[in-house]
């Protein structure tokens, strides 16, 4: 279960994504974000953090290291293997999303994100309670 003050890493290449993310996250309450601009800085943030993270929300496709290339190396971590991990992305192909579930995916934010969208699929996954 998530509280507030948990520590979340949003990963997209797009600023406003980030953005958009971080305020439907904030809406629900959560107030600690480390941003990352792509897979490849999110693994280092992961690699130095101070402080563990609580939960990924990463953009799928992204350049340097795609979101499903950073699922799969933080599902094969043995320290990061068990934080949640969000996909944010505008892919609905089926299988696509299979591979991501069998890679570990905690679940799919889908593109534009909102506040309810996210709180939706948090409780779906138990991350947060019902009010």
């Amino acid at each position: 279960m998530l509280s507030k003050k948990s520590r979340i890493l949003v990963v997209d290449d797009i600023i406003s994504m980030r953005k958009q993310v971080i305020q439907g996250l904030y809406e629900l309450g959560f107030t600690t974000f480390v941003e990352a601009s792509h897979g490849q800085k999110a693994w280092e943030c992961l690699l130095k953090a101070e402080q563990p993270f609580d939960l990924i929300v990463s953009d799928w496709h992204m350049p340097m290291l795609s979101g499903f290339e950073l699922l799969k190396m933080v599902k094969g971590h043995p320290e990061f293997k068990d934080i949640p991990f969000f996909l944010v992305t505008a892919e609905k192909d089926p299988a696509r999303i299979q591979l991501a579930y069998e890679a570990g995916v905690s679940g799919y934010l889908f593109k534009p994100v909102a506040s309810k969208d996210i709180e939706k699929e948090f409780r779906k996954h138990l991350l947060i309670k019902a009010s």
